[in-house]
């Protein structure tokens, strides 16, 4: 991995808490396309066994987008910017985040909404962004993780 793309990816996550500092507003709801398929809530809540750190849950059915994520991880940090794509509600995506994340340790610090969700997430010395938003007929959840600096 590159210096550059490092950079870049330390830049989207600085942007993300900044747009994470904003006000909640609320998720603009649609209907649903006809040809949408939505898992059941006991589906929705189950764990993609095909993990890329132990301590990020997936969705079942959300593939990675493997030309557009990384992940970097030495014995002392990491920095990933992972991104999935599947079918399923924002609803259901974001109920599955907010149950899912603390059984991994993660703690909620807060939920921005408008267009997009940005769900802000934190333990111990890291830091995870979790961003829920359509994708034409699909729903595309970027997960980006870095260390958590002190002042």
């Amino acid at each position: 991995m590159s210096l550059r793309k490092i950079i870049l990816s330390v830049n989207l996550i600085i942007v993300s808490f900044l747009l994470v500092g904003c006000a909640t507003l609320g998720w603009q709801k649609g209907s649903a396309s006809q040809d949408e398929v939505f898992l059941s809530p006991e589906e929705v809540m189950a764990v993609n066994p095909d993990l890329r750190f132990e301590d990020l849950p997936i969705p079942i059915g959300f593939l990675i987008d493997v030309k557009n994520s990384y992940a970097f991880q030495n014995p002392g940090s990491r920095v990933a910017l992972l991104r999935y794509i599947g079918k399923d509600s924002a609803q259901h995506l974001i109920q599955f985040f907010v149950e899912q994340m603390p059984r991994y340790n993660w703690v909620l610090l807060n939920q921005v909404e408008f267009e997009k969700v940005l769900l802000n997430f934190e333990k111990a010395d890291e830091t995870c962004i979790v961003i829920i938003e359509p994708a034409r007929s699909k729903m595309l959840v970027t997960i980006s993780i870095a260390p958590r600096h002190y002042r």
